[in-house]
């Protein structure tokens, strides 16, 4: 019997404090385009119509980015408490909205240089495979469990989660039957950053490799 087709969505996670930055790592320039601009940008590339794109920003706006098929998120707790809260704000839009049946979330965090068109594929290769799975993420020298996709019948525990004052994301995983999808090496020195110091030599990085 064949697989049914994966039914999916895409959450931009742009929403931190960037507090070791000293400023807003979604708007830091490469190419001359902001990072958010960037990744919202790749999105809308390649992502098809009834595939929905949420912006999880944390109360942010940013009048640059292109607003097809895009909406802004809130937290789903109030005074920004981690990247779970956003997922959890998803998860709830995904609920309340009987349009789409999306079985997964594909997540993008906004301090990295990997574009999501780079990513996708490695991900959505690892769910076809590994079709009980509830959560999949890149990982390397370092897990990277926001560079994921998961799946929207965890709603319910991940609620829970946050009900219980709990905020660590691979804590969260843990409890998942999760899997991890090796990245290339070169990923390595350009996938995360959070210091002034850090995105040089990520940009460094990624215009050799690139």
């Amino acid at each position: 019997m064949s697989q049914m087709p994966l039914s999916f969505c895409y959450a931009v996670l742009s929403g931190g404090k960037s507090s070791r930055m000293g400023r807003d790592k979604s708007l830091l320039s490469v190419g001359g385009q902001s990072i958010v601009e960037r990744v919202v940008g790749d999105i809308q590339g390649f992502t098809a119509a009834q595939e929905q794109l949420y912006l999880c920003s944390g109360g942010k706006r940013y009048s640059q980015l292109d607003s097809e098929n895009l909406i802004y998120l809130d937290d789903y707790l109030a005074d920004y408490q981690g990247p779970l809260s956003a997922l959890a704000a998803v998860f709830q839009s995904v609920a309340l909205n009987p349009k789409f049946d999306y079985q997964w979330v594909f997540t993008f965090p906004t301090d990295s240089l990997l574009l999501p068109s780079e990513t996708f594929s490695l991900l959505q290769q690892a769910i076809e495979k590994n079709p009980e799975a509830q959560m999949v993420y890149l990982s390397g020298e370092r897990d990277h469990p926001l560079h994921a996709a998961y799946r929207v019948d965890i709603a319910e525990a991940l609620v829970s989660y946050l009900a219980d004052d709990h905020r660590a994301v691979m804590k969260f995983v843990q409890q998942l039957d999760y899997k991890r999808v090796q990245i290339p090496n070169h990923w390595q020195a350009y996938l995360n950053f959070n210091t002034e110091v850090g995105f040089k030599k990520a940009v460094e990085a990624y215009n050799q490799a690139n």
